[in-house]
């Protein structure tokens, strides 16, 4: 029987230094692909999900990735005590698989939000950041499988993510997730302190949460590579952790689910403010593609059929030359590839639904660039996916929100586009 089992889908790009690392630890690992029998892989005793960029972050990093038939037998195995452990992009699928946190209902109550760099109250940078870190073990070394050998000191590990904040909009969370000692490591300085502000914490995570694990404590969900490094791994401890946990098989100090607060969950109708400006790819469109799919196997229906579109709306005192301006800077899309939209998007027996990321970075790029550049007085911009469902009714609408493909409520918010 396999020991570990490494999940890869296409884009995971450290399954090589997870086995390698593994194995230095005496472990027996073999990587497997997301197609292979089920059946096989149900038998390892211990589950990867390496880091990478699964299906290019379509939709949100880690989410397409989730919906893998073999994620199930890991959601399946999981369930009955077997170690998981997910690594940045694994780390996103186990959050969006709902394997993490772990409350009662096994709510989506957390996200892994874009990055954002806040010193001092102001946000230095948003997106993509790869640097060394130092972390810190927060929990009794007998809270995860992964932890039995890691020392009580700040660990250097490298971060390569654009979305690995996590956040959640659950107000009760944070406090059960420390009462639950579920925040495995925590972002430090070199000396050990929990500072929550850039540098220390790279990303804005809440709690400088650098992993977080579910109450059982079995499966453990850990944003910077543990794996990687010059010579052995910087938390090879982790992995002759999960050797002597798979043989010695000790208790895990566990605690028991809770219940959450619901917060509200409403799609409002959206209402325009401002003027509107519709972007449509004239490429071919492969995350709309990729979502069409994905949709089409979770609910069963081949007639669903999917088209994705740039939203923006922009306030302010703008002429029509000042649009003409917008339209030629290419600031908000680009014209070989993406076409401004003039006619109306949601025909007769479709459905459409907005979807905006709470924090919205981008916008406010938009119109920082498009004031300072162009000098235009812009004063707001909002940003956002158009999603136009064809081949579906109303009712079917709920089944396509339940099945959180196309929002996390934690980083993103929904309006009904009529």
């Amino acid at each position: 029987m396999t020991q570990i089992a490494i999940i890869t889908s296409p884009g995971h790009n450290t399954e090589v230094e997870s086995l390698r690392e593994l194995k230095r630890a005496g472990l027996d690992a073999r990587i497997y692909r997301w197609n292979e029998d089920a059946n096989e892989i149900r038998n390892a005793e211990s589950f990867l999900i390496p880091g990478g960029f699964s299906y290019e972050d379509r939709g949100r990093a880690g989410l397409i990735s989730a919906q893998n038939p073999v994620m199930q037998v890991v959601y399946e195995e999981a369930q009955k005590g077997k170690p998981v452990m997910g690594i940045c992009n694994g780390a996103q699928a186990l959050v969006e698989m709902k394997l993490i946190p772990g409350d009662t209902q096994n709510t989506k109550a957390l996200a892994l939000a874009k990055n954002k760099r806040v010193k001092d109250g102001k946000i230095l940078g948003t997106g993509y950041y790869n640097v060394w870190v130092w972390l810190k073990r927060t929990v009794e070394k007998g809270r995860t499988p992964f932890t039995h050998f890691v020392e009580d000191r700040p660990y250097m590990v490298p971060i390569a993510h654009g979305e690995g904040r996590y956040s959640t909009i659950y107000e009760d969370l944070p406090q059960k997730l420390q009462e639950n000692e579920q925040i495995v490591f925590k972002y430090c300085d070199k000396d050990g302190n929990i500072v929550d502000e850039f540098p220390v914490n790279p990303n804005g995570a809440l709690l400088n949460a650098a992993s977080v694990c579910n109450p059982e404590g079995n499966v453990v969900s850990i944003m910077p590579h543990p794996e990687r490094g010059r010579g052995p791994a910087p938390l090879l401890e982790m992995f002759a952790s999960l050797k002597h946990h798979l043989e010695e098989k000790p208790k895990l100090f566990s605690f028991e689910r809770y219940d959450l607060a619901e917060p509200n969950k409403e799609v409002e109708n959206y209402e325009l403010d401002g003027k509107e400006l519709v972007i449509e790819e004239i490429i071919t469109d492969n995350e709309a593609y990729t979502l069409e799919n994905t949709l089409q196997k979770v609910l069963d229906n081949k007639e669903i059929k999917l088209k994705r579109y740039t939203h923006y709306e922009i306030k302010g005192d703008l002429s029509d030359a000042d649009f003409d301006t917008i339209h030629e800077s290419g600031e908000l899309y680009n014209s070989n590839k993406e076409a401004a939209v003039t006619k109306e998007v949601v025909g007769e027996g479709q459905s459409a639904l907005l979807v905006r990321y709470r924090e919205d970075f981008e916008g406010q790029s938009k119109k920082s660039n498009l004031g300072h550049h162009y000098n235009l007085p812009v004063t707001e911009i909002k940003k956002g996916t158009l999603w136009v469902f064809e081949g579906v009714d109303q009712s079917a609408m709920k089944e396509i929100l339940d099945t959180g493909l196309f929002f996390n409520i934690n980083s993103q918010v929904a309006y009904e586009y009529l």
